[in-house]
């Protein structure tokens, strides 16, 4: 009898689970689903969404067609993945497409096993789903798509009821799932969209932002360095980033040293127009400048120069930086022709920071005329290289927790052993006036959940430091 029923019960589920209702929601809706969600854990702080409503537009194209339904499929997986993979680098998702041809650039062998495993996860992805699909499809009519679209008007439903909704909340008592279940990647894309399109650029006084560059002097009398600190960001350990500019705050019997933070929103390149152009925008949206801080000191007299360790073609830097003002410029190929051709760094293996440093102590020694010499840094830029620290008194217990080296520990380590660089040079007896101001882009895009939610995901921090008149 027992036999029986077991019997009845395995042919019960392998009778359901092979059903056209199931196979249509398995893997149409549910598999997709899962993948998302999963990508989700691993980037965002915020908790994500299970079902995403989007593939009751999949069950409705199912009506022109199975190809129409599996191209759908694909659009829709494929939005998913680039809004999250974006927003780890703090990208919209049409920067983050249109910069995809940059990959080029990069050392891709040196890699995070994380985002190797979103890599193979993506492809995976977008070669089995249009097979599973083609297959749930067959042999299926649209009065099969009748539960899975039951189940996906419910989720947002739920949702509503539980107080988690992002549209309409009717809380009916307390939570009873501590979980978002609805969400759509699409309408997420369009937003993103709209808003990057909100930030054309055309003259920077029109859209100007807090910036840390805002607070120089500029007093005609002095060099002035301003530098973009890659990938540093602001630590919620409680005097974490002050054990990581102490050398640089240990200088005030020579200069006045102001420590603050800023705004940031977007990638490295809306670093650089906040700072040199006071302007919230996307580089590919400049059409004409006149009041950028380059422009201006140029105009007072200062030579300009622009340094970075990487290529000039890395986000066209070689076509816009002129048109704010860096007419003079070197890139990775410039400095390596001035005999800097060591090699630091992971995925963005270029000019090693601390030889571009020497060479701004010598130039600013060697140079008598007033200079503007804005540096974009490079080789804090995760992933970090896998093997070697630099020099650095910086200990992880300090940063917090029990003292082993993690990825925030060692991101400090190199940022620690950058600071105590720049502060040789300002402890240079021969060295000019110089008015210094090291800011951070953005918060340091870790893939690792946890340790990204370590940082301020909306400041980033800077350090001025102006030269007492003796």
């Amino acid at each position: 009898m027992n036999y029986i029923r077991y019997s009845t019960l395995s042919s019960r589920i392998v009778e359901i689970y092979t059903s056209p209702t199931f196979k249509l929601f398995g893997i149409t809706i549910l598999l997709p689903s899962l993948f998302l969600f999963y990508l989700q854990r691993i980037v965002f702080i915020e908790r994500g969404f299970v079902f995403d409503i989007d593939f009751s537009l999949v069950l409705v194209a199912f009506l022109a067609g199975r190809l129409a339904a599996i191209l759908l499929s694909l659009i829709v997986v494929l939005a998913g993945a680039i809004v999250i993979v974006a927003e780890i680098y703090f990208f919209d998702p049409f920067s983050f497409v249109r910069s995809a041809h940059f990959i080029s650039q990069l050392s891709i062998s040196d890699l995070t096993t994380t985002q190797w495993i979103i890599v193979v996860m993506a492809l995976t992805s977008m070669i089995a789903l249009p097979t599973l699909c083609f297959h749930a499809f067959k042999g299926v009519s649209f009065r099969h798509a009748a539960i899975p679209l039951f189940i996906l008007i419910l989720a947002p439903i739920l949702d509503s009821l539980n107080g988690l909704s992002s549209i309409y909340n009717y809380k009916i008592g307390g939570t009873f799932i501590d979980q978002k279940l609805s969400g759509s990647f699409l309408s997420r894309l369009v937003q993103r969209g709209h808003q990057s399109r909100e930030s054309v650029y055309v003259e920077p006084h029109y859209s100007k932002v807090k910036s840390a560059s805002q607070e120089l002097i500029l007093d005609g009398n002095s060099n002035v360095v301003l530098i973009i600190v890659e990938s540093w960001g602001l630590p919620f350990p409680t005097g974490a980033n002050e054990l990581i500019t102490s050398n640089l705050m240990n200088l005030q019997d020579h200069y006045i040293v102001n420590t603050g933070s800023v705004p940031f929103q977007g990638g490295t390149t809306y670093a650089e127009l906040r700072e040199l152009c006071n302007a919230a925008a996307d580089y590919k949206s400049i059409i004409a400048a006149r009041d950028c801080l380059p422009q201006r000191l140029s105009r007072n007299g200062y030579k300009v120069i622009g340094l970075h360790g990487f290529s000039s073609k890395m986000f066209d830097r070689n076509l816009w930086w002129p048109k704010i003002g860096i007419n003079n410029f070197e890139f990775a190929q410039q400095l390596s022709e001035k005999g800097l051709g060591t090699r630091c760094g992971a995925v963005f293996k270029g000019v090693c920071d601390h030889d571009i440093a020497r060479l701004i102590h010598e130039r600013l020694i060697s140079t008598r005329d007033k200079q503007f010499i804005y540096w974009l840094t490079l080789n804090t830029h995760l992933p970090l290289p896998r093997d070697g620290l630099p020099k650095s008194t910086f200990e992880c217990r300090q940063f917090g927790g029990s003292g082993d080296i993690h990825d925030d520990c060692r991101l400090a380590q190199f940022q620690k052993g950058f600071m105590d660089n720049i502060a040789a040079i300002l402890s240079d007896a021969n060295l000019p006036p110089t008015e210094f101001l090291l800011v951070g882009d953005h918060a340091p895009p870790f893939g690792d959940v946890v340790i990204r939610a370590r940082y301020d995901n909306s400041l980033v921090p800077y350090i001025h430091l102006i030269p007492k008149k003796n």
